[in-house]
């Protein structure tokens, strides 16, 4: 536990006077791009009480943890929405307050800030259009006489449309902590004041429904499938922590159509002789569950591949950007012949030899995949 009295201490020296930088002015995804360097190390204490700051086992294998570009992102996020909103209505009785976004391996919510933004952009635009005088529940003006969405809307959509998984439970605090963010941006104490007494509610909505912590690839059928459960120590069972995906968003998947209208992201990419060092009873379990992980040896990309398909409804898309080896690689070909048989495959972006990420050696493309086919 930590006394009041420090905790106060460093708040304080967050705001002007003491502080020499003005953290308003800030976009919200800053912080996840700073996180992003620490959510991939862990503090350890030894017996000499000595601390140690160390990469986890996953990132070291990795090669560190890299934040996706921004350019990226916007692309992948804008060229899998804008299909699905093209003929939608906006509102809360509207078609597009159905769509479901997903990032199966969120991080620190780079994705989902910008799927957020394209939709609270998308939502304002369209209202603006039918006429604001229409919509004053969801606008208002702000500095300058420029329509705003109220925070009431923009909790709404965040809530309806917005959804996030990831092993990591600090990178969900962080992915929360940025949407959160991302809600109160453009608000002054005066406009929050004004809507609060306006529509009686909390500033901020509470994520725990649609940001949640586990592992995207393992279910609980993984204890059935093995028969080890008794054999599972506490520590094994808490880094494979199963995660199923019905049970976690019935709003998802109790409709007619149940699954993701989108899922996107940048799943991790792991060669599966690096992840046997710390996780060998996952690495058997792939294999065993998902296509593409086939007989060999394989990257835990294609699995997020597999996965993703898995858990879009039938005209849902799929964008990701990850390595291109498995367009040619041995290993591929499961996830090749997945692809093809499904007639999912929508378009790509290959970018050859160019590097996309800094401080990696990582040949990379954009893959977009249609369940519809």
């Amino acid at each position: 536990m930590i006394d009041d009295k420090p905790l106060k201490d460093i708040v304080k020296r967050l705001y002007y006077p003491e502080s020499p930088y003005e953290f308003s002015a800030l976009p919200a995804d800053v912080l996840g791009k700073v996180y992003e360097q620490f959510l991939g190390k862990v503090i350890r204490l030894s017996p000499s009480h000595k601390v140690t700051v160390e990469e986890k086992p996953e990132v070291r294998k990795a090669g560190g943890v890299y934040y996706t570009p921004d350019f990226i992102v916007t692309y992948i996020v804008h060229h899998t929405l804008s299909k699905l909103l093209e003929g939608k209505k906006p509102g809360a009785r509207g078609s597009a307050s159905k769509i479901k976004i997903v990032d199966p391996s969120c991080g620190s919510g780079s994705f989902l800030i910008v799927a957020y933004q394209y939709l609270l952009d998308w939502h304002r635009d369209r209202y603006v259009e039918a006429g604001p005088e229409k919509h004053r529940k969801e606008l208002f003006q702000g500095p300058g006489g420029q329509w705003l969405l109220t925070t009431q809307e923009k909790k709404r959509i965040l809530l309806n449309n917005i959804y996030g998984v990831d092993i990591d439970s600090q990178a969900v605090e962080v992915t929360k902590l940025s949407l959160l963010l991302k809600v109160l941006e453009g608000e002054s104490n005066q406009s929050l004041t004004s809507q609060l007494s306006l529509f009686q509610e909390r500033a901020l909505p509470d994520l725990d429904h649609n940001i949640k912590c586990g592992n995207s690839l393992i279910d609980s059928n993984f204890y059935n499938e093995l028969q080890q459960l008794t054999l599972f120590d506490e520590e094994t069972q808490y880094r494979i922590n199963a995660f199923d995906w019905t049970n976690a968003f019935p709003q998802v998947f109790s409709e007619d159509n149940p699954g993701f209208d989108a899922v996107i992201g940048n799943p991790p990419y792991i060669r599966i002789q690096a992840l046997k060092e710390w996780a060998p009873i996952e690495v058997e379990y792939y294999k065993k569950i998902y296509k593409a992980a086939g007989k060999g040896n394989y990257d835990l990309y294609v699995v997020f591949v597999e996965r993703g398909l898995s858990l879009l409804n039938k005209n849902g898309r799929l964008g990701y950007i990850l390595p291109h080896k498995f367009f040619n690689a041995q290993y591929g070909e499961p996830l090749r012949n997945l692809i093809a048989e499904g007639k999912y495959l929508s378009d790509v972006v290959h970018f050859g030899d160019k590097q996309i990420f800094d401080q990696a050696t990582t040949y990379t493309c954009l893959i977009f995949l249609n369940k519809a086919g």
